[in-house]
């Protein structure tokens, strides 16, 4: 961990990992017979390395004919490495094998020239009589063949690999070599072990034969653009490998892990990443991790800051802990100690776009996301910068109890839910209020019944009063009772209108005038015409507010008119008391004590109320069925949300798996979960004494409580003894 110039990047590009870098395996120089510079000779050096640089070459491999300068190429060396350039030694040789010769480039490893030049003695005794000028200057055939040459290669005991020059022109090796031989040549595990690229490689139907040929022992297939002069440094195809450092062991390694490390052109990360962390203040202050787009490992001792380094990321990425995390309070003290009183966590990441942005987040503020230095406000961290990131510490990870699946596929599927989970929330409250309503109603049956009862039995009762003729003597007093009680209905019916009315109109009048408050940059014609009709609508609103306003004053003309009533009757009162004491005692005279005026009065009262209240309950009974029909409605487009919600789960689980392959398997069932039903059917009907092989078998039958009320007689069944708990 350290801080890190611009420079430092550009020198070592592995400061995250493991990176594609363009490698050249055939280059020339000024001391090969057929390549021509022109230029002042002191300049040739930083010349040549600036147009390996200028190139994007960041690997190359030295490969004169025949030959090797070790002083040109230790300068070469220390020039590129400056440039951040990697260089190793070569030899592009002329190996006697084939129909003619066989040109190979043997890599060496820099261990072949660091305490004396061991390239010069192999070369020295590969052309035994012949001239050093002959065979550096005009390529004939050595006296080795390809397996001679390893063999004597392996004498030296100091690493290096083969690479065969433009395979299918002369001298190449699939041009002089038939497919017996090339077969032959491998099966020797001291050769094919050694031979790790083809260079050039050009035509399928050659590619294709040679692989039939080799099967699985077939090598990478490398660039080089064999240059002549300075201007074809880097002519041709381009060829790419990722490797983790500037080492001859990195080179090599990436060959033989050709499938993985070598490409045609540098591969394109798709997905988001943290490129680097800084800290300010607390125990990491002053450090800054680089990170690798692909897979990061952190390696140390217990307490050597594994998890606050993780617990820091989290943080600054505002990831939460998910509902079934281990200790979060440790986890956030941690950070706490981690960052310090005012301490900050800057984190440099990478969209799916190629996006740079910067999550800076101070301990106990929020987090802000930054582009090209610039505060972005409303930016998403874990949609738009880093798309759904998964958090587990080490404790959620070594734990599989229960929960710990659903919350894997709720990280797994991160914020993609919101949308329809807000439906569905809204919906639930939709189908609370829909059962609110619906309780309101209850006992409409039961009150039928009882008012029934009651009206039957006053009439029964008023019969006798009939036979003795109370009925016709008190007939005005009756017709007075009814015209109070009706009066008193009709302005109660009207106070209730005229309260909701204006309930209604003040809750939405705002709402309805801050609709007018938008202005159109791209369809002003269309919402000018929009308005035009809404402004209609709103005179409409204000005749309904003007109206309502009419309205009351008529009902309080019609309650002092109820007044007048009252006082007018109030005439009548003595008159109606004259008759009653008269018929009372012309009752007490034949002997009928148990008929009661004022009990006739009020069983006539009783009669006309439960008439009234029938008519009522008869009407409730057909909003019940109603809002019952609304609530299955509801409950149904519940259940359409759930299964929306599924299906998205769904959908996100199986590119998860076909991203993994076999590796990861998740599935998923809509409603599956019994036992979190039977755990919150216990919590529901506590202290009912009810089994658990009851909830057991209604959770078996039916998937939620709403199936459970489309079919309560099936639901009773199931519950037994049960069911009317």
């Amino acid at each position: 961990m350290k801080n890190t110039s611009h420079r430092d990047i550009e020198v070592l590009p592995f400061l995250n990992g493991s990176a594609w870098i363009r490698a050249d395996f055939h280059l020339h120089t000024a001391e090969d017979k057929e390549f021509a510079y022109e230029g002042n000779q002191s300049d040739y050096i930083s010349t040549y390395v600036d147009t390996l640089k200028a190139k994007n070459i960041r690997v190359g491999v030295i490969a004169n004919h025949n030959k090797f300068r070790i002083d040109e190429f230790k300068h070469l060396r220390k020039s590129a490495k400056r440039q951040g350039i990697f260089l190793l030694p070569g030899v592009e040789f002329t190996a006697a094998d084939g129909q003619g010769c066989i040109h190979v480039i043997i890599v060496f490893s820099p261990e072949w020239i660091e305490t004396e030049n061991h390239i010069e003695r192999l070369l020295s005794h590969a052309w035994p009589g012949t001239a050093k000028e002959q065979y550096e200057n005009h390529y004939p055939p050595s006296q080795w063949s390809l397996l001679e040459l390893v063999d004597e290669l392996d004498v030296v005991g100091k690493d290096y690999f083969l690479t065969f020059a433009h395979v299918e022109q002369k001298s190449g090796l699939w041009k002089e070599l038939g497919g017996a031989r090339l077969e032959a040549l491998w099966q020797a595990d001291t050769f094919s072990r050694r031979s790790l690229a083809f260079q050039k490689v050009r035509t399928h139907d050659e590619r294709k034969k040679v692989q039939e040929w080799l099967g699985q022992g077939y090598p990478a297939e490398v660039e080089g653009s064999d240059c002549k002069s300075i201007d074809e440094i880097g002519k041709g195809q381009p060829g790419y490998l990722r490797i983790g450092a500037f080492e001859f062991e990195a080179v090599k390694y990436a060959l033989q892990d050709c499938k993985s490390r070598v490409a045609e052109s540098p591969v394109v990360y798709q997905g988001s990443f943290i490129r680097e962390a800084s800290f300010e203040g607390g125990v990491l202050d002053g450090r800054t991790i680089p990170f690798s787009p692909e897979l990061n490992t952190l390696i140390g001792v217990r307490g050597s800051g594994k998890s606050s380094i993780l617990e820091a990321l989290r943080y600054c990425l505002d990831i939460p802990f998910g509902d079934n995390a281990e200790d979060d309070t440790y986890k956030t003290e941690l950070v706490e100690h981690t960052l310090g009183s005012g301490g900050k966590v800057t984190i440099r990441a990478v969209d799916q776009r190629g996006q740079d942005y910067e999550i800076r987040r101070i301990w106990r503020q929020r987090a802000d996301v930054y582009v090209d230095g610039r505060l972005q406000p409303g930016v998403s961290i874990r949609e738009t910068v880093l798309y759904k990131p998964l958090y587990f510490g080490q404790k959620d990870l070594s734990r599989s109890g229960e929960g710990f699946e659903r919350d894997l596929v709720e990280k797994l599927i991160g914020d993609g839910l919101s949308d329809v989970r807000e439906r569905i929330d809204t919906q639930q409250q939709t189908v609370l209020e829909a059962i609110a309503q619906l309780r309101k109603l209850e006992g409409t049956d039961e009150d039928r019944r009882e008012a029934e009862a009651t009206k039957q039995d006053a009439e029964y009762r008023l019969t006798v009063y009939k036979q003795h003729g109370v009925e016709a003597r008190l007939k005005n007093q009756v017709a007075y009772d009814a015209d109070v009680s009706k009066c008193g209905r009709v302005l109660s019916a009207l106070e209730e209108f005229t309260g909701e009315l204006a309930e209604c109109l003040a809750r939405h009048e705002d709402e309805l005038s801050n609709q007018r408050k938008y202005s159109s940059e791209m369809n002003g014609a269309f919402f000018s015409n929009l308005f035009a009709d809404y402004d209609e609508f709103i005179r409409q609103f204000d005749a309904a507010k003007a109206a309502l306003v009419e309205g009351r004053a008529i009902v309080e003309r019609m309650q002092e008119s109820a007044k007048g009533f009252e006082k007018a009757g109030e005439g009548l009162k003595e008159e109606f008391a004259r008759v009653r004491r008269q018929l009372a005692e012309e009752l007490r005279e034949t002997g009928a004590k148990a008929v009661s005026p004022e009990e006739f009065r009020q069983l006539r009262r009783t009669v006309d109320q439960t008439a009234q209240l029938l008519t009522d309950l008869e009407k409730r009974g057909l909003q019940w069925r109603e809002k019952e029909r609304q609530l299955r409605e509801e409950l149904g487009t519940l259940n359409e949300l759930w299964r929306e919600e599924y299906r998205q789960i769904e959908g996100e689980l199986e590119r998860v798996n076909a991203k993994h392959n076999k590796a990861l398997k998740l599935t998923v069932a809509f409603k599956g979960d019994r036992k979190s039903f039977v755990a919150y059917m216990k919590s529901m009907f506590r202290g009912n004494r009810i089994r658990e092989s009851t909830y057991a078998a209604l959770a078996e039958a039916f998937p939620d409580f709403a199936t459970m009320f489309g079919d309560m007689d099936a639901a009773a069944e199931v519950a037994g003894s049960a069911s009317s708990k």
